[in-house]
């Protein structure tokens, strides 16, 4: 789950993009002293003429004494300072701005709205949830629907920058929170929104709501192979390996590319659905795929699973192929093939594993196998040296039986 999960931050995107509304030549009730707006107006000129050091250098030698004057230079040194990439200047001057109270209350909202922006561009996560959050609960007077839906469209941007800030900041359930109250406006915003919703569900293990944002975000991104895993993972997680062993077979049925841990987990859940014959067929694709995972254990695993599926021919050989990892598993082969009557090669592997078995287990297998082979003489003198090194109720009984035959 952590590694898919740190896969899936890199889908995540905070944006910079700085809504500024330039407030040169906005409409406002209160008007700026005949000496200072002639100075504004020239420090804009040279703004647009890209001279933006000449610009802030009129404007910063000002010392306005009316709130307002000081309010609205203020505003517009902080867009200059913005632009001119001095974001440290930039906040200084807008929220002098801010503290004075003296703009209208569209310019006072508008400029806490740049601030707020700076803080979010610059990573300062904390300061632009301060300000985000103040903003949802401020308004300005609207006069016309266009207003209106201005600050609507305002505060739903303000809502996916708090999401955004609060993700940075890993606060999962107000991350959650301004995520699900954004309205995505297009196909993009609406990708966006839920990968921010599916990592903090995820986060807050809400498996379920995490399962649903996964499906959702399949639907537009169905080649995106994060989503498929999160999917799994959740349904995982709320122990639905059936569910999570349809969608594997959908992500494969997709084109999506299987890595090792992908195979392993979709071995294991037809596995667990008692499907033993499709996960020895997935391990081996694992292996075609991807030949170094052909381990001991890797083998071990494909030889039960075939075993289980009465795939004696396919479990005979996986067990052969462990048994050259290591030669304990000619024990397992052995016990194999004296169960499909191949004595003879049963015999041989039972002396390649008589290392690393019982002698116990070694002498009684010899004695079956001389029996089923045939050697009765031979099984007779197996069964007595096992009663005279390890005396048992068994070994007895072979000999009684045994007695008959030679």
């Amino acid at each position: 789950m952590t590694l898919y999960l740190h896969s899936l931050f890199r889908f995540i995107g905070y944006g910079t993009i700085i809504s500024f509304f330039l407030i040169i030549g906005q409409v406002q009730a209160k008007t700026l002293s005949s000496y200072n707006a002639k100075k504004v107006q020239y420090s804009n000129q040279l703004q647009q003429k890209g001279e933006l050091a000449e610009a802030i250098s009129i404007l910063a030698e000002l010392s306005p004494s009316a709130a307002y004057d000081r309010a609205y230079i203020a505003r517009v040194l902080g867009v200059f300072y913005w632009q001119n990439e001095q974001s440290k200047q930039a906040i200084f001057q807008l929220s002098a701005a801010i503290s004075l109270h003296a703009l209208e209350q569209q310019a006072q909202w508008q400029t806490e709205k740049m601030l707020a922006d700076i803080y979010y561009s610059d990573h300062q996560w904390s300061k632009a949830i301060e300000h985000y959050q103040h903003l949802l609960v401020s308004r300005y007077p609207v006069r016309t629907d266009k207003q209106s839906k201005e600050l609507a469209t305002s505060k739903n941007e303000i809502h996916l920058r708090l999401a955004n800030s609060y993700y940075q900041d890993q606060s999962w359930k107000s991350c959650l929170t301004h995520i699900r109250q954004f309205k995505p406006k297009n196909r993009n915003e609406k990708i966006q929104k839920l990968k921010i919703q599916l990592v903090s569900e995820l986060q807050l293990t809400r498996w379920s709501s995490a399962e649903r944002t996964a499906q959702a975000l399949i639907v537009y991104e169905p080649n995106q192979k994060i989503w498929w895993q999160q999917l799994i993972a959740a349904q995982l997680q709320q122990q639905q390996a059936d569910k999570a062993l349809v969608n594997y077979s959908l992500a494969k049925q997709q084109g999506i590319q299987f890595e090792v841990q992908d195979y392993k987990t979709l071995s294991q859940l037809y596995g667990q659905n008692r499907l033993p014959e499709q996960a020895a067929k997935v391990m081996e694709e694992m292996f075609i795929n991807s030949p170094s995972t052909k381990s001991e254990s890797e083998l071990v695993r494909q030889a039960t699973y075939w075993q289980m599926a009465k795939e004696w021919d396919k479990a005979e050989e996986a067990w052969g192929s462990a048994a050259k990892e290591s030669t304990k598993h000619y024990w397992s082969l052995a016990k194999l093939q004296l169960q499909q009557k191949a004595y003879q090669q049963a015999l041989k592997s039972t002396e390649k594993a008589k290392s690393v078995i019982l002698d116990s287990d070694y002498r009684l297998m010899k004695v079956r196998l001389y029996y089923k082979l045939g050697g009765f003489n031979d099984a007779f003198a197996e069964a007595k040296k096992l009663n005279e090194l390890y005396p048992s109720k068994e070994a007895k009984d072979w000999i009684s039986y045994l007695t008959h035959k030679v």
